[in-house]
């Protein structure tokens, strides 16, 4: 009875998505609502208890987004089926609906499970992909994925992205101009792209790329140990045009590979091609545009069966998705199968990796994202295996922020943690000891190393480092560790005798209520640490040397710094009982949750003056630095007051489960990549160094690409010159018939129009098919690295430019036999070169600096005499070269 019911429900909750419509837009909204929910409600009450439960959750999803789509019946006419076009296809929506009544003729269990399986697979590979991380193509995949990476909304990317703090900075005058000269150098590099793009689709890049929207993926599907990973790309294609998309991709494909041929993989139309790594298939399945190297897994994803469990259903999956998800939009979403991954690595690194821990890593995913003017990176490792090594050092216990009242206001940046160090270090010395024991066995005898586990042994697991800017001001921060101690006595004698151990001698200095205790380096030492030195690398020391000041706080809370004044200073804070951070970063900590690390920043307060004085600086080194070969362009760095504008705060934690660490980043201005130093340094100040690299690399990629391109051009000019000589001798043209050939045009020496007085081709050409081509495009003007090439030859009262369909007056025939002109100039003037060249008949390849007339493009090309000495065309006699030619440029021989 409760099955006629179930079926009973169905029926009516399927015939209110497709009648009503003679109802008013209003009404059938109102009614369409009113029956849904009354009929949802129905269906839910003829399933509680019944066996069908397991089975059918899947209907119910799937039922409601036909449902959601009659409520779209408020529209009428053409307007309803352009709205429903867009959701899903009108094609699919009909194929759907027949799946739903086939599942209503069904009353077997056996049937109606699978037609559910059917239902999911054909909805999810029509309907639009969600915006989570892993996007809906996580439903398709099956569980033995090794590797995914997902756009979700590709299309919304862009926007999500300028409405950041980030996005806003890029936006201004200040960085418009500074990322100009990078936009140059890319602008002919795309030109070059679009060029094929056009010829083979007849679209440019901008057109098919406007033609994706929503998901993009690229997987890796593990397969049988006797094949290599498939390889699947998914792109989601605009519902609009998605037939004509398929089309000119068919077309294309039959162009381009002679060898392509229809293949049908579950029922879908595929062009597979052959290539040297073996056959790739690509298909149009619903809105997705799928590219896989394996027929299997391109089954597995397109039949109609469901194949097994899904990687949207996989428990490692479903823990990396979980810990990398966001309340914004999540733009990149990276994930890793380490699992599997391992089972390939050969057993002595294996060994390795499972002695320092990494190999109880099960998955790995990260998450790339926005939230309103924040930027969010999202870090997650699976692991739920027992701890050992590097891998115990990164779990931790949850905070109590038992320091943060120590804290001053004007830190800008604090850290806490709270991690067993001692066990840790303990966990790395055994490695180190297995790896490398001859090393640890020196290490040991010579620094103590293992005595730093007493030290450990003696403090407690919260810790927390903050900086702040000196009071004098400067341009550096001092950085403050603060150490929870469990027995203030033992832990002063164990650090005295450790430091006595490698040589120091502690000194002890009062300053206020507290007694600052520090180590100086005897001269007798100083001998030994110079004998390590020779044996070790000196970095290991730097890197063994510990604070070298310390006072107990009280006699819970040691300071630890590497230099004394910056204790002084936090002393004169302590007993003038200042402001703590507290107030400030509460807040913070509440929004993070149950965390094992939290780290905040603010930007420092003399980011400004000090970014000001640091350019001051850097202006006045211009001309030195510049005369060294580093080709620095102060003026292209944007003003302090642009970047500290959108240098906000940043909030970063790290939470640890029983099975799972992620890690959350949140930038809400301008992200500082110093954040996890704790030494101190920069601080917020090393966000400067972005900007100087980049005012130092962006002119320095122009020269270089300007130097390759000046380089080609000379290159290309001697081989027209030796093409020129090959194609005279040889009399390919001989208009008057005396037996001695006369120079050609670059189409010609191309091979691409036919050569004068004969109405033939150059076969084979004399140089590449390409110049002539540009050249025939561009009414005679070929390009090719950057630089525009026309050729000129000589007629009894001047000079002939080529144009794309070159002819000359056979008259002129003598003249031709003995002269030639090629010239060479930028195509974008300081952006794709800067000197103009010049060869003729003689083979030497003549440049001038082109800094008067700055010939650039189709539109400012040299004149057919600008490299004649002025003399001898005064003369009538012109020669090529000298200080003083027609145009003004000087110019002289070539050279690379």
């Amino acid at each position: 009875m409760k099955l006629c019911y179930f079926k009973l429900a169905v029926v009516v909750v399927f015939l209110l998505t497709f009648l009503g419509s003679g109802c008013s837009p209003k009404q059938n909204n109102e009614t369409v609502k009113k029956l849904y929910e009354e009929s949802l409600q129905n269906l839910q009450e003829a399933l509680k208890g019944e066996a069908e439960k397991q089975y059918t959750r899947a209907l119910l999803h799937y039922q409601k987004v036909l449902l959601n789509l009659s409520s779209l019946q408020q529209e009428s006419g053409e307007e309803y089926r352009a709205l429903l076009d867009k959701m899903s296809g009108e094609e699919s929506l009909a194929q759907y609906a027949q799946e739903v009544q086939k599942l209503f003729q069904q009353d077997t269990r056996k049937n109606m499970e699978s037609q559910i399986a059917k239902l999911k697979r054909l909805a999810l590979l029509t309907q639009e992909s969600t915006s989570g991380p892993g996007g809906g193509i996580a439903n398709l995949l099956p569980a033995n994925t090794l590797l995914l990476i997902n756009f979700p909304k590709i299309d919304c990317a862009g926007v999500g992205f300028a409405m950041t703090n980030l996005g806003k900075l890029l936006q201004e005058p200040d960085f418009q101009a500074f990322i100009a000269p990078l936009e140059d150098l890319l602008e002919p590099m795309l030109k070059d792209v679009d060029a094929p793009l056009k010829e083979g689709f007849g679209k440019s890049r901008k057109e098919i790329l406007a033609a994706f929207s929503g998901e993009v993926s690229l997987a890796l599907i593990e397969l049988p140990r006797t094949k290599p990973p498939s390889l699947l790309l998914s792109l989601d294609i605009q519902e609009k045009g998605k037939d004509e998309f398929w089309q000119l991709l068919v077309s294309w494909i039959s162009k381009n590979s002679p060898n392509a041929t229809p293949e049908t993989i579950a029922g879908y139309p595929f062009m597979a091609v052959q290539g040297p790594m073996g056959f790739v298939f690509v298909g149009m399945v619903g809105r997705r545009l799928l590219l896989g190297t394996s027929k299997e897994s391109l089954t597995q994803m397109t039949q109609k069966e469901s194949p097994g469990q899904s990687l949207a259903s996989f428990r490692d999956f479903q823990e990396i998705v979980k810990n990398t998800s966001a309340a914004g939009q999540v733009a990149t979403h990276l994930y890793v199968n380490l699992d599997m991954l391992y089972k390939n690595i050969p057993p002595d690194p294996m060994r390795l990796a499972t002695m320092m821990g990494f190999a109880g890593w099960k998955s790995v995913g990260v998450a790339w994202g926005y939230e309103g003017p924040q930027l969010f990176s999202k870090l997650a490792i699976y692991c739920p295996d027992d701890k050992r090594g590097f891998t115990k050092f990164f779990w931790g216990e949850d905070c109590r922020s038992a320091h943060l009242s120590l804290v001053p206001k004007d830190s800008t940046i604090y850290i806490e943690s709270c991690r067993d160090f001692k066990e840790a270090w303990v966990e790395l010395l055994t490695i180190v000891r297995q790896i490398a024991p001859q090393v640890y066995s020196y290490a040991d005898e010579q620094l103590k190393i293992s005595s730093i586990a007493d030290i450990l042994r003696c403090l407690d697991k919260e810790c927390a480092y903050f900086a702040r800017q000196p009071v004098e001001g400067g341009f550096f921060q001092e950085g403050i560790h603060l150490l929870a101690v469990k027995n203030k006595e033992d832990l002063q004698t164990r650090i005295a005798a450790c430091f006595k151990a490698w040589g120091f001698a502690e000194q002890v200095i009062t300053y206020g209520y507290y007694e600052i205790h520090y180590w100086q380096n005897n001269l007798g030492s100083g001998e030994r640490l110079l004998k390590l030195a020779q044996q070790f690398d000196p970095q290991l020391l730097v890197l063994l040397n510990p604070y070298r000041a310390y006072f107990f706080v009280n006699d819970k809370v040691v300071a630890f710094s590497g230099l004394i004044h910056g204790l002084k200073s936090y002393i004169d804070f302590l007993n003038a009982k200042g402001e703590t951070l507290v107030s400030t970063v509460q807040n913070d900590i509440a929004q993070a949750g149950p965390h094992t690390t939290l780290i905040f920043r603010k930007p420092g307060t003399s980011f400004a003056p000090g970014y000001r004085n640091f350019l001051s600086m850097l202006q006045g080194a211009e001309g030195l630095v510049r005369d060294i070969g580093i080709p620095l362009e102060v003026a292209n760095l944007p003003q302090a007051k642009v970047l500290e504008k959108y240098m906000l705060p940043e909030l970063a934690c790290v939470q640890s489960k029983p099975d799972t660490l992620s890690f959350s980043l949140y930038a809400s201005g301008v992200p500082d990549f110093s954040l996890l130093d704790a030494g101190g340094g920069l601080g917020s100040n090393a966000v400067v160094v972005v900007p100087i690299v980049a005012a130092i690399a962006i002119p320095g990629l122009l020269r270089a690409r300007i130097s390759a391109n000046e380089g080609s051009a000379i290159g290309t000019l001697r081989t027209l010159s030796t093409a020129q000589v090959q194609f005279q001798s040889q009399a390919m043209v001989d208009q008057d018939q005396d037996g001695t050939g006369e120079f050609c045009f670059i189409q010609e020496l191309a091979g691409t129009v036919p050569l004068r007085g004969s109405g033939k081709v150059a076969y084979p050409s004399f140089i590449s098919t390409v110049l002539g081509m540009t050249a025939r495009q561009n009414n005679g003007i070929a390009v090719k690295s950057g630089y525009c090439f026309r050729c000129y030859l000589p007629t009894a009262t001047g000079y002939i430019g080529e144009t794309s369909s070159p002819e000359t007056d056979p008259a002129s025939t003598d003249h031709m036999e003995n002269r030639y002109l090629i010239y060479a100039w930028p195509m974008t003037y300081r952006t794709s070169g800067i000197r103009a060249f010049v060869v003729d008949q003689s083979g030497e390849v003549y440049a001038c600096p082109n800094v008067n007339r700055q010939y650039s493009g189709f539109t400012n090309m040299p004149e057919v005499e600008a490299a004649f000495d002025l003399e001898s065309v005064q003369q009538n006699s012109p020669r090529l070269g000298g200080w003083r030619t027609v145009d003004g440029g000087h110019w002289v021989p070539a050279s690379d």
